[in-house]
C-alpha cells in the first residue's frame, strides 16, 4: 500500500509541476521516498533487465543519453532520469513514471552510489572517470573513488562494472567487481610530457603509491600508464576506440574482441568520445549487436545542456554544463576548434548542488586556453559572476573583453543575446554551472526555446 500511495504521489506532483512549469525531479522522489523508504529496491525488482547505473565525475548525463538512445535503437524500452536529477530522490521519480519498460538507466551521483546500489542491485555499473569535483562535497579524490567502490559489492550476482581503463583510479575498482568490461581510447592522443604526469588527479598508483609513468595522454590524467614500483598498469581493453576527428565531427572505429565497425558521431571533442565509448560497452554488455550500437550513437544528438544547439532570438545558441577544471578545459578545447566568430557567457552560481566554493575556477587553465577560442567577449554572471569576471582578468584578459552583469542567469543571457544581435552570424556559447543551467533553460522553456524537461 506504501508503495502504490508513493507512486501515485509522484505521478500527481509531477503533474502539478509541470502544469506550473516548473519540471519535477527530485521533489516527487523526495515525498515518495520518505512515504515508501523501500520504493528503490520494489521498483527496481520490476524491471526485466535490470537496472544499468551510470556514474563518475564528467560524462554521466551524455553517457546515459547515448546508451538510452542505442538501447532503444535495439528495441528494448527505457527508463531514465532524463533531467540529471541524479540523487536518491531523482532515481525515485524516474522509476515511479516508469510504465513498463524493461531497464532503467540511471545517472547516479558518486557520493549517492553506495544507498542507490544497495536498494537497486544493478546489472551493470559503468565508471567514467574521477576528477576533483565539488571539494566541499565530496572531499579528497580518494573519498569519491571510496563511495564507488562501496557500491560495487551490491551489483546483481551476475553484474559487470564497465570501467574506463584510461582512468587509473577506475581501473583500481576492477578489485571490488566479480566480473569487469573495460572500455578506452587507442591510436590517438599526445606522448607524456617530460616531467610526468599531465594531470594531478593520478599521479601516484592507487594500488601502491608510487609515481605512475605515462606513455600517452588523452587529456588531463587520462591515457596509457603503469608503476614500476607494483606493476599497476593500464589493462587490455574489451572495447577500444579509435578517434578519427574531421569538421563535422568525428568518426568512431569500435573494436569489440576483434569484431570492428565505424560510428559517425556529431558530438564534438575527445569527452565525447569517452561517453560514446562508455554508452557502447555497456550496450555490449548488455547483449546489443554492434549495429545498434552504430545507428544508435550515429542519431543521438546532444543531451540537456552538454553542447545542446539552440536558436533563441536569431541567435545560435550552445548551451555546455561546466562543473570543474577538466570539464570547463575541455569545453574551451572544443570551442577553440569552431572557426565562427563567438561570444560567451560564464554563469557561476554557488548554490549546494554546484558546490559552494567555486575556488577551482583558479584552475582552469584560461591563461593558455582562452587565446585560442577566438571569443571576442564574455558575458559573466551568477551568484559568482563577479568572482568569474575577477579570474578572468587575472587570466589577462582587456577588461572591454568581459562584461559584468548584475542580476539573475536567465537575464545575463538575455543581455548577450541581444547583444549578438539576430542575423549576425555570430555564435553564442553559454557555460553554466548547474543551478543556473536550470534557471537558463527555464526561461527558455517559459519563452517556448525548448520543451520543459520531464522525467520518465
Amino acid at each position: 500500500m506504501r508503495v502504490w500511495l508513493a507512486i501515485m504521489g509522484v505521478r500527481a506532483l509531477v503533474g502539478i509541476l509541470r502544469g506550473l512549469s516548473r519540471g519535477g525531479g527530485a521533489l516527487p522522489g523526495r515525498v515518495a521516498l520518505a512515504i515508501a523508504p523501500e520504493l528503490l529496491r520494489d521498483l527496481a525488482r520490476r524491471l526485466p533487465r535490470g537496472v544499468v547505473m551510470v556514474t563518475g565525475t564528467n560524462g554521466k548525463t551524455t553517457s546515459a543519453h547515448l546508451l538510452d538512445e542505442v538501447l532503444t535503437e535495439a528495441g528494448i524500452q527505457v527508463v531514465r532520469n532524463h533531467s540529471g536529477a541524479n540523487l536518491a530522490s531523482g532515481l525515485a521519480t524516474a522509476l515511479a513514471l516508469n510504465r513498463g519498460a524493461d531497464v532503467a538507466v540511471l545517472e547516479t551521483d558518486e557520493a549517492t552510489v553506495p544507498r542507490v546500489a544497495a536498494a537497486l542491485a544493478p546489472t551493470v555499473m559503468a565508471v567514467s572517470n574521477f576528477f576533483r569535483d565539488q571539494l566541499d562535497r565530496y572531499g579528497e579524490l580518494t573519498t569519491t573513488v571510496g563511495h564507488v567502490q562501496r557500491g560495487l559489492p551490491h551489483m546483481a550476482r551476475s553484474g559487470v562494472a564497465v570501467l574506463n581503463a584510461d582512468d587509473p583510479n577506475v581501473t583500481s575498482l576492477a578489485a571490488s567487481a566479480a566480473r569487469v568490461v573495460y572500455f578506452g581510447l587507442t591510436g590517438t592522443g599526445r606522448p607524456a610530457p617530460a616531467n610526468g604526469a599531465d594531470g594531478a588527479d593520478a599521479r601516484r598508483c592507487p594500488a601502491c603509491g608510487g609515481a605512475l609513468a605515462y606513455q600517452v595522454y588523452q587529456y588531463a590524467h587520462l591515457g596509457s600508464y603503469a608503476c614500476a614500483a607494483c606493476g599497476f598498469h593500464r589493462p587490455p581493453l574489451d572495447l577500444a576506440v579509435a578517434v578519427h576527428s574531421h569538421p563535422a565531427g568525428q568518426e568512431l572505429e569500435m573494436d569489440w574482441h576483434g569484431e570492428r565497425w565505424r560510428v559517425p558521431l556529431s558530438l564534438p571533442g575527445t569527452y565525447n568520445a569517452y561517453n560514446a565509448a562508455l554508452a557502447a560497452a555497456a550496450a555490449l554488455t548488455l547483449g546489443v549487436a554492434p549495429a545498434s550500437v552504430a545507428s544508435g550513437l550515429a542519431r543521438a544528438g546532444a543531451s540537456f545542456g552538454r553542447m545542446e544547439a539552440l536558436v533563441w532570438r536569431g541567435v545560435d545558441v550552445r548551451v555546455a554544463l561546466v562543473k570543474n577544471p577538466t570539464g570547463f578545459n575541455q569545453v574551451l578545447e572544443t570551442l577553440a576548434d569552431d572557426p565562427r566568430p563567438k561570444d560567451a557567457v560564464m554563469l557561476v552560481n554557488d548554490r549546494y548542488a554546484d558546490g559552494r566554493d567555486v575556488s577551482w575556477l583558479w584552475d582552469v587553465d584560461f591563461e593558455a586556453l582562452l587565446a585560442g577560442t577566438g571569443i571576442d567577449r564574455i558575458w559573466t554572471g551568477g551568484t559568482r559572476g563577479r568572482d568569474m569576471a575577477v579570474r578572468l582578468k587575472y587570466a589577462g584578459l582587456p577588461p572591454d573583453r568581459v562584461v559584468a552583469v548584475p542580476g539573475p542567469p536567465a537575464a545575463v543571457l538575455a543581455a548577450a543575446v541581444d547583444s549578438a544581435g539576430e542575423g549576425a552570424g555570430r555564435r553564442l556559447y553559454v557555460l553554466p554551472t548547474y543551478t543556473a543551467l536550470l534557471a537558463v533553460r527555464q526561461r527558455l522553456a517559459a519563452e517556448g526555446v525548448v520543451r520543459h524537461f520531464r522525467e520518465g
